[in-house]
């Protein structure tokens, strides 16, 4: 852990504030107001309240084969499965490493059409792959980039202005990404 930041606000202002640092590796800077964090696999949850929420506007079935929005894929393969991770889909697949010189589409494609290798239904497997493949699906059925309806639909809402992915230029404090 390279250190943490904590602040509490009521009505919008900013009450309480401090950090605190804690590193790992002796070249990392510590821990600021305007230090930026990887939300990791807190964006998990996004992607899932984002496909939930385009669940319950019916713009997909939980049960429905992502295959019909995904071309090729195993029809036993869900949103509920992939939400649940119980699709079958392997833990993690580094793309990065095996398409070196590939771009964003090529690698996203592959990360797609990787192959079931578990039972699908169960037991839970945690599934970064499956977990793309949620957030390719709801861009598909969603008509935006995950980042956008992450915006739209989870940040925006709960008034974190500041939290989102891969940020272009200053954020403010406390501006956690992923």
């Amino acid at each position: 852990m390279d250190g943490s930041v904590a602040a509490a606000s009521a009505a919008g202002e900013l009450v309480r504030y401090a950090d605190a640092q804690g590193s790992l590796a002796d070249d990392r800077p510590p821990a600021s107001r305007d230090s930026i964090f990887d939300l990791a696999s807190v964006s998990k949850l996004f992607t899932t309240a984002v496909l939930l929420s385009l669940a319950e506007e019916g713009r997909l079935g939980l049960d429905e084969p992502v295959a019909s929005w995904i071309p090729g894929r195993d029809p036993r393969i869900t949103p509920r499965r992939l939400l649940t991770h119980t699709a079958g889909l392997t833990p993690t697949r580094r793309v990065d490493l095996e398409l070196p010189a590939a771009g964003p589409a090529e690698r996203m494609a592959a990360m797609l059409d990787t192959p079931i290798t578990h039972p699908v239904g169960g037991p839970y497997l945690y599934s970064d792959v499956g977990m793309v493949m949620a957030g390719r699906l709801a861009e598909l059925t969603g008509g935006a980039p995950l980042d956008a309806l992450v915006r739209a639909r989870v940040t925006g809402p709960l008034g974190l202005p500041d939290t989102g992915y891969r940020p272009v230029g200053p954020v403010g404090p406390l501006g956690p990404v992923g």
